[in-house]
């Protein structure tokens, strides 16, 4: 089972020849079998086959299970994000509103504790774990942790929602790149009062 954090594009380069090796054994076999007519050699070429499949099937796991982090990942990124962009404080800590003092306890106060969580705690090491991954270059890891450095309550209201709208659009880009490359499928969704066993090594913010 590949782990997290290793790099998962040549886990994929590795696990898509493997797959694809599998596939053109099974089309062999296929027209073996088509023109085979001893029962005995039959039934060889057809656990030949079966045990291809199963190569096949443990090499896509395998590859899902490689993306997985990194999608789990870029998901909780974004789901921080929102909690950012819709936290009631928004509009009453940032613009010209950042010049007052804020109260203890008020909703701008806890935006302004959100946002430095968001930028310092959670979305740095977000950005350190993609780019081990190999999810993240280095340059467009840079490119994301200089767009949330630069989110400040002394913008005004519309520049920090275009900025967090410019931010999400590069997550969520990068986001369906990794799914396209990886060939992913997205996990059956549980049933009402099921426990979700899938998350990424990052919490909710907000500790949920």
């Amino acid at each position: 089972m590949p782990l997290r954090g290793q790099n998962i594009s040549a886990q994929n380069a590795a696990l898509s020849r493997e797959i694809q090796r599998a596939e053109l054994q099974e089309k062999a076999l296929d027209r073996q079998i088509a023109r085979e007519s001893n029962q005995l050699k039959l039934e060889e070429l057809k656990q030949k086959q079966a045990d291809v499949r199963q190569k096949a099937d443990i090499a896509r796991a395998d590859r899902q299970a490689a993306a997985q982090g990194a999608v789990d990942t870029f998901s909780t990124a974004l789901d921080s994000l929102n909690e950012i962009e819709q936290s009631p404080g928004l509009s009453k800590a940032v613009g010209i509103r950042s010049a007052f003092p804020t109260v203890p306890g008020s909703d701008a106060a806890n935006f302004e504790a959100r946002l430095d969580t968001f930028k310092a705690q959670t979305f740095l090491p977000m950005v350190q774990s993609l780019k081990g991954m190999g999810a993240l270059s280095d340059a467009e890891g840079k490119k994301l942790s200089d767009a949330v450095g630069a989110l400040s309550p002394k913008m005004s209201e519309k520049a920090f929602r275009d900025s967090i709208g410019k931010i999400r659009n590069q997550l969520e880009s990068k986001l369906s790149t990794v799914k396209k490359q990886f060939d992913y499928q997205e996990p059956v969704q549980n049933m009402p009062g099921q426990q979700s066993t899938t998350g990424s090594n990052f919490s909710s913010l907000w500790g949920d």
